[in-house]
This record gives structure tokens, C-alpha cells and sequence, in this order.
């Protein structure tokens, strides 16, 4: 297989909107099998939700390290620069970009069972007036 940086490996898959009004969202899937080194991603259009469905993702961002095993999520919000390392064996997973204004993060519960380990995250959106 062509080694694929995370970002190489990001395709659009829907969405609706616009960034420029800052409302909507887009759905993206990705697969990548190389890390992305010395090279770095900021998105000025929205918060990513980032859901690995396989591999672990060592993400680096201005704060910190997040690792992200499959079956959790992660969200870099609008304006960060980070950078994706991955495993040999690569990963695979889906993106959520959201434009809109800023979103609280209310409620995120997970529940665990031998088989697998379910994420539900409730978005509520500011009010804006």
C-alpha cells in the first residue's frame, strides 16, 4: 500500500452549509498508515470530532498529547494546530467537521460491555440572540 498521512487520507464523504456564514457540518472519513512527521493542521472553519473506528490515533496539539484508541472520540476545536501520528498497521475512522458557532460539549457518557465500548456525545448549541 502508498504510505497516507492522516491528512492525505481525509476525504469528504457529505455535508451541508457553509463555513463562510458559520452554519452547518461536514462528514468525513479517512485511512491513513504514516505519520504525519513534521507537518502540521489547523482548521479555521470548525471544531473536529474525531472517531477512530480502527487503530489508535497519537494526536499532538498545542496543549498536549491526546491518544485515541477505537471506541472514543476526540475534538479539536477551530483554530488548532495538530499533528497525527499513527500506527504501522494504520487506522481508519470518520470526521465530523462542525461550522456553526460555538458548540457546549454538555453531556458525554460512555458505556462499556465486554464486546465493545459505546460513545454517545449531546451536542446543545449556544442560544444566540
Amino acid at each position: 500500500t502508498t504510505p497516507t498521512t492522516f491528512l492525505e487520507g481525509l476525504h469528504c464523504y457529505c455535508g451541508a452549509g457553509d463555513p463562510a456564514t458559520k452554519a452547518g457540518s461536514r462528514i468525513y472519513v479517512y485511512a491513513c498508515n504514516k505519520s504525519m512527521g513534521d507537518s502540521s493542521l489547523a482548521n479555521s472553519d470548525g471544531d473536529y470530532l474525531i472517531v477512530p473506528e480502527h487503530g489508535t490515533l497519537d494526536i499532538k496539539t498545542e496543549f498536549g498529547r491526546i491518544t485515541v484508541p477505537s471506541g472514543h472520540i476526540c475534538v479539536i476545536q477551530r483554530g488548532m494546530r495538530f499533528t497525527v501520528d499513527v500506527p504501522t498497521t494504520g487506522a481508519r475512522g470518520y470526521v465530523c467537521e462542525v461550522y456553526d458557532n460555538p458548540v457546549s460539549y454538555t453531556h458525554l457518557r460512555a458505556h462499556e460491555t465486554p464486546e465493545h465500548l459505546v460513545c454517545r456525545l449531546l451536542l446543545e448549541k449556544k442560544k444566540t440572540q
